[in-house]
């Protein structure tokens, strides 16, 4: 009973976190839908790839880098200055890429002419605040793991709320459009990296910061903890980036506004099903690391339900009030906000296969179980994507488009609960 009470704190610390984290970009979306308007929500969708490549590699260092903490505690300060390093280089990277290629990345994209002015200057201010964001990614699942996940949590809402309130003065207020709703993203990483830095003081601190260079050990190891984050991030953005193409080709520029809204709320609930997956790795790394398998298996248990009642409860919202959606993004556009509520019916039901699955990877993936993760996520995301979508664009034209996440999520199920079963089977 204890365990699965420090479990449940764990899963709701952290999904408060990850849940924070995914307002960033739904307050943007919010905001520009009434101060630019569906041009600026389809160039907001088209650039949102780079953000999920942004947190995909900042995420596979944090989530990696920390569970190789709670597995090795005995290198943590070797673990801890090299990821931070790590990401400060790669953030660089992802800054001057920004600076310098911001319309040839929106072009790349599938960018049309309409949308490459609002998604350039957009993407472009955003990476200024790269290395920001990766800090941020890589230091708190650090401070959650080191018996702070309550300052993890608060450091994610404050910066979350900070964000919505510098939307609504930099792009309402102020009129900035597209760059103030980038400069107010930015802004948000660098609250929550202030708040992070009272974990400095707290008395049952053992993360370390170690004077010296970056080291192959421990990063050689950081992606077998952290590749399920990198493929989720990844595999998100491919499929925003497929989904896209398929669109524009069978429609214009309003359609993958409504799909932007959709994949926008999409983020937030996903969000809350990385948190319950983030929540249970440092429990799962614990237990397994002690042989606890029993309990393991318990908190395992909790997790599922906990995802399948949350989806589950979406999913009834949504069925009786389908229409809350349009009422929020697209109340000025009567027919825009029709559409928007029927592929939303069609988009909702894969929240209940996506739920079991992100918890499935994580589990997997907190006792260094690469493959089993690596294959669900594959195929729940890029290679299911590519497959499916073809033949549902072809068949059902834009109804196939929308319905193509739960089609491949719900085949992605199939093959988590084939995964888990053999593996439990095993313990």
């Amino acid at each position: 009973m204890k365990q699965l009470k420090t479990t449940l704190i764990y899963i709701l610390f952290s999904m408060l976190s990850t849940f924070s984290m995914s307002l960033y970009i739904l307050a943007d979306t919010f905001f520009i839908a009434y101060g630019v308007g569906p041009t600026g929500i389809a160039a907001l969708n088209v650039v949102l790839p780079v953000y999920n490549l942004l947190f995909a590699i900042s995420l596979m260092i944090g989530i990696g880098s920390a569970t190789l903490y709670s597995l090795h505690k005995e290198n943590h300060a070797s673990i801890f200055s090299s990821s931070i390093r790590l990401a400060i280089y790669i953030g660089i990277a992802f800054t001057m890429a920004g600076t310098f290629f911001s319309k040839e990345i929106v072009i790349l994209l599938q960018g049309n002419d309409a949308v490459i002015p609002y998604a350039s200057t957009y993407v472009r201010i955003l990476l200024y605040y790269a290395v920001f964001f990766m800090l941020n990614n890589v230091i708190t699942p650090f401070v959650r793991n080191d018996h702070n996940p309550k300052l993890a949590s608060f450091a994610m809402i404050v910066a979350s709320f900070s964000n919505i309130i510098l939307d609504y003065i930099l792009i309402i207020h102020f009129n900035l459009g597209m760059a103030g709703a980038a400069i107010a993203t930015g802004i948000s990483p660098i609250i929550s990296l202030a708040i992070l830095y009272r974990h400095r003081f707290f008395k049952q601190r053992t993360v370390t910061m170690a004077k010296q260079p970056l080291q192959k050990y421990p990063l050689s190891l950081v992606s077998q903890g952290g590749i399920g984050a990198l493929i989720i991030e990844l595999s998100s953005g491919i499929t925003i980036i497929a989904i896209n193409t398929y669109l524009f080709a069978l429609s214009d520029e309003s359609s993958v506004a409504i799909y932007g809204i959709i994949a926008n709320v999409s983020l937030v609930i996903i969000g809350l099903f990385v948190g319950i997956g983030q929540g249970i790795q440092p429990i799962i790394s614990s237990l397994h690391r002690d042989q606890r398998h029993k309990e393991k298996s318990h908190s395992l248990l909790l997790a599922l339900a906990i995802a399948l009642l949350i989806a589950s409860l979406l999913n009834l919202a949504h069925g009786l009030f389908p229409n809350i959606l349009s009422s929020i993004f697209l109340s000025s556009n009567p027919e825009l906000a029709n559409q928007l509520a029927e592929a939303a019916q069609l988009y909702f039901p894969s929240f209940v296969f996506a739920g079991i699955n992100i918890v499935i990877v994580s589990y997997f993936q907190a006792m260094l179980l690469s493959k089993p993760g690596i294959l669900i996520t594959m195929l729940r995301g890029a290679i299911g994507t590519l497959l499916i979508l073809p033949i549902a664009a072809h068949f059902f034209g834009l109804q196939g488009i929308f319905l193509t996440v739960t089609l491949v999520e719900s085949v992605a199920f199939i093959l988590s609960g084939i995964l888990i079963k053999l593996h439990l089977k095993k313990i």
